[in-house]
């Protein structure tokens, strides 16, 4: 948030509603957005902090990281058709 020049390459930010740290992770793809970055931003409104370290035993965090891991591959092929997870919100910028 404090950068003099902003990224200059996408970036895939990934929150959980139940995190001390939500709102700055909020803020974080906010100002990416705002500065021309393209953002994945993935928000799991039910989920704590740590969720995608639990992926063994959560479902939702497996299924987190699957969403994730096809943002990477959509990003890394620039892909346009970034897919959607059955939990969570994703907003996508262009």
């Amino acid at each position: 948030l404090f950068w003099t020049d902003p990224p200059r390459v996408p970036a895939i930010v990934i929150t959980a509603g139940f995190d001390p740290l939500v709102d700055e992770g909020d803020a974080y793809a906010g100002a990416l957005q705002a500065a021309g970055v393209r953002v994945i931003h993935r928000r799991y409104p039910s989920l704590v902090h740590g969720f995608l370290s639990l992926s063994g035993g959560v479902t939702a965090g497996r299924a987190a990281i699957d969403a994730m891991c096809r943002d990477i591959v959509a990003e890394l092929g620039h892909d346009d058709k970034v897919g959607h997870s059955k939990v969570g919100d994703t907003i996508v910028s262009k």
